[in-house]
């Protein structure tokens, strides 16, 4: 694909004629790949234990900030995946790979 600048070609053609996924997708199946990993340590586990965690305290006035477990839990509806899944390490995994450029 001969393109330069001057052609004020848009991303999306772009990508789409080299086969890669957009930026979006990438963040979303790094997000579910990292939930699925915590999901499967031990109950024990550092990582585990920071994600139930609930920090107590005010938020100051203006929108509410969107926390990583809201992100994860958008990304999970949205390629229809339930926590339980997670357990099955080749599911999960299948599902959350979907923005490879091979599978595009």
């Amino acid at each position: 694909m001969d393109v330069t600048l001057k052609d004020r070609v848009s991303n999306e053609v772009v990508r789409s004629a080299f086969g890669v996924a957009p930026i979006s997708d990438k963040k979303r199946e790094a997000r579910l790949r990292w939930f699925g990993q915590v999901q499967g340590r031990e109950g024990g586990s550092v990582a585990k234990t920071a994600l139930i965690l609930v920090v107590k305290g005010i938020r100051p006035p203006g929108t509410p900030k969107t926390h990583w477990l809201d992100c994860v839990k958008s990304d999970m509806a949205e390629v229809q995946l339930t926590t339980r899944e997670a357990s099955d390490r080749n599911k999960w995994k299948k599902r959350c790979s979907t923005a490879d450029p091979t599978t595009m």
